[in-house]
């Protein structure tokens, strides 16, 4: 004890008698009554050691009778040592010791039993290190696995044990509860912490049970959580967790996940953790979604819409081990697969015959071990739908039951993948692999590709390299490789007129073998593509008859002219440049036996829109032929660049699929000089 003060000295009242047979001296003397107090300040309590004692404590000790004492004291504090006592702390910590008592008995025994009870105030950080002492054996051999917690504590604590240097575990009764608020606590599921916390802890020397509500990632959850002391070997759960959480759009943006019009709504979180002994743990997360309205461009569903995914982790010492059963089924879904894992790091995702839509199929994901690393994605598919991906388009209202009825809609143009076009739009992001193969492959709501089979290559900004083959509705291989700051394109396409028409761009042409040459510049922030488009023989349908007769102009060509209002091409070639969703062509040729035809102008990919203009020139061979003629005379009539002498200039404007052909035939009465400088039209 420390300085004593104010002390009134205990009084006590002996009996005895004396006798031939009973013992001389104090030994024969029998202590019936003891009584008095003792008041003291400055004490030093030690109470357990060798945990530190209670410092600077107020006493007031009372002699209750000849085997017991009661020590009533007020304001003293605790001191902890927080290293090695698993709070992700060092140092020291304070606990602040409000009222509290200590009741000895037994003193006329060997060994006296103490009965403390006492109120702690402090930092839950200090309070949980204080039960993770060894002596206490609350938390010491079965810390819990939440870091660096932290929060306001009240604790009330009972203990009985004996006063004897030697005590065992068994002989200790501690009892203790404790009300924690504005808690933090870390890795509470997956690494996610809780916040905001206000929560009870009541343990023994046999388990603890914490429960109240917080705020885990964002998503306010109410949680119960056991711990079980008791040794020997164990079939059941030594530590365990429930969680629930409601999940809504706000809730997920605080969480750091920026969902936006995909999902409103709400959702239902359910979390199970059960740790055995060993090390081995496991974790099953469930989400009940009947309740949410999820638009994401591959799949779509409403509220009130049964739905739900969940997922199985296995941990071993703490580390992710495996995950299995990884599940979601709702309307036209059902995915059901398992990670592969290695050294507590998941390696590669597999889905085994998911269903999303009308696509049906195996994936795995291979997943990076570097921040370097690509991302692996291989997909094996009977049907593969992605006309969700070419159409998907901002709807006007950000909620996602919009935005599930904007996308089922059409779109109206072809819009080119961001990474192949090469619009950037924000910083670069992770790089991708992609190997798809897929019998039946939907890029609009009844529009296919057969046997498709592709292997892309991206740098987080742009497709860098790509092989891609259809077999149909019409044969076509692609290719693209990295040369330097430009990137080569191949393309080949065994009838570009039976693919527009099965794209629903034109029925206008049939045939029309083509080759597609050139590079996208990647020095340019969007880099355009430039190159030369050949095609071969195709025949153009519903001919303007101006057309018609311009190719019938000659013998040859009216020889040749069909009965139907068509007309057979020999071949184009055409300069093209594209950028940003615009193909411009300057300078194009179309030309049979008996006819060409100049070609310039834009076609807006993104629009479905042509603006073409040109010169027509009958009987082409023999046509330019004046152009040859020496001096002046042939200058005035020398044709325009890859025109003729009797031309006429048209027009074609609009939309795709119903485009306007403007042509003048009385431009066929200027020389080529003239034409060139009026641009009659």
């Amino acid at each position: 004890m420390g300085d004593r003060k104010h002390t009134a000295w205990p009084c006590a009242a002996v009996a005895g008698q004396y006798g031939p047979d009973q013992p001389q001296g104090l030994g024969g003397l029998n202590l019936a009554s003891l009584g008095g107090t003792i008041d003291a300040d400055a004490m030093e309590l030690h109470w357990l050691s060798p945990i530190p004692p209670l410092h600077d404590m107020d006493a007031h000790l009372t002699f209750d009778g000849p085997d017991e004492i009661m020590i009533h004291f007020g304001h003293a504090y605790q001191l902890v040592d927080l290293a090695g006592r698993h709070v992700d702390a060092t140092g020291t910590g304070r606990i602040e010791v409000g009222p509290g008592s200590m009741r000895i008995t037994g003193l006329n025994e060997k060994v006296q039993v103490g009965d403390i009870n006492v109120t702690l105030l402090g930092n839950a950080r200090d309070v949980l290190a204080l039960l993770a002492e060894p002596r206490l054996n609350v938390l010491s051999r079965h810390p819990m696995s939440f870091t660096h917690p932290s929060g306001r504590a009240n604790v009330s604590l009972h203990i009985a044990l004996p006063l004897d240097a030697h005590v065992r575990l068994d002989q200790i009764d501690l009892r203790s509860h404790t009300d924690l608020a504005q808690v933090h606590l870390g890795n509470v599921v997956v690494g996610r912490p809780l916040d905001n916390g206000t929560l009870g802890i009541d343990a023994t020397t046999k388990g603890l049970l914490l429960q109240g509500t917080g705020v885990l990632a964002g998503i306010p959850s109410s949680v119960i959580y056991t711990m079980d002391f008791r040794s020997g070997p164990m079939v059941h759960a030594v530590e365990s967790a429930s969680l629930q959480g409601h999940v809504t759009p706000e809730g997920v943006k605080r969480a750091g996940f920026e969902m936006g019009e995909h999902f409103s709504g709400s959702a239902l979180l359910d979390v199970d953790y059960d740790r055995y002994v060993g090390g081995k743990a496991q974790v099953n997360i469930d989400l009940d979604l009947d309740r949410a309205a999820l638009a994401i461009p591959v799949w779509s569903k409403k509220v009130g819409q049964e739905a739900n995914a969940s997922v199985e982790l296995d941990l071993e010492h703490g580390q992710i081990a495996g995950i299995e059963n990884m599940r979601a089924v709702g309307p036209d879904l059902l995915i059901d697969g398992h990670a592969e894992t290695a050294g507590g790091v998941t390696r590669r995702l597999v889905l085994r015959g998911f269903r999303i839509g009308r696509s049906v199929g195996n994936a795995s994901v291979l997943l990076p071990q570097r921040e370097s690393d690509p991302i692996g994605v291989n997909v094996a598919a009977k049907v593969l739908d992605l006309s969700p991906l070419v159409s998907f388009q901002t709807a006007p209202d950000n909620t996602a039951a919009k935005k599930v009825a904007a996308h089922q809609g059409d779109s109206g143009g072809y819009h080119m993948p961001e990474m192949a076009t090469g619009r950037v739009n924000g910083p670069p992001g992770r790089r991708w692999d992609l190997n798809v193969d897929a019998r039946t492959l939907y890029y609009g709501p009844t529009d296919t590709l057969t046997n498709v089979h592709s292997h892309l290559e991206t740098n987080g900004v742009r497709l860098t390299r790509g092989v891609l083959t259809v077999e149909g509705p019409v044969p076509a291989q692609a290719h693209l490789t990295q040369q330097g700051n430009a990137r080569l394109l191949d393309v080949h396409v065994a009838s570009l007129g039976d693919l527009l028409h099965d794209m629903k761009v034109t029925d206008e042409m049939q045939g029309g073998v083509t080759d597609i040459t050139g590079q996208f510049d990647d020095s340019s922030a969007t880099a355009p593509f430039s190159g030369t488009v050949h095609m071969g023989p195709f025949k153009l349908r519903n001919v303007p008859s101006v057309v018609r007769l311009a190719n019938n102009a000659s013998i040859y060509g009216w020889l040749r002219a069909p009965h139907a209002p068509g007309m057979q091409i020999e071949q184009l070639n055409a300069p093209v440049k594209m950028d940003e969703g615009n193909i411009r062509i300057s300078d194009g040729l179309v030309s049979n036996a008996s006819l060409g035809a100049t070609v310039s102008g834009d076609v807006n990919l993104e629009k479905k829109t042509l603006n073409l203009d040109g010169t027509i020139i009958p009987a082409f061979a023999v046509n330019a032929a004046p152009g040859h003629l020496p001096g002046l005379l042939g200058w005035l009539f020398s044709p325009e660049k890859n025109g003729g002498v009797v031309s006429a200039t048209y027009q074609v404007t609009g939309p795709m699929g119903n485009p306007a052909v403007h042509v003048n035939p009385y431009a066929m009465l200027l020389p080529g000089f003239l034409r060139n400088l009026m641009h009659v039209h």
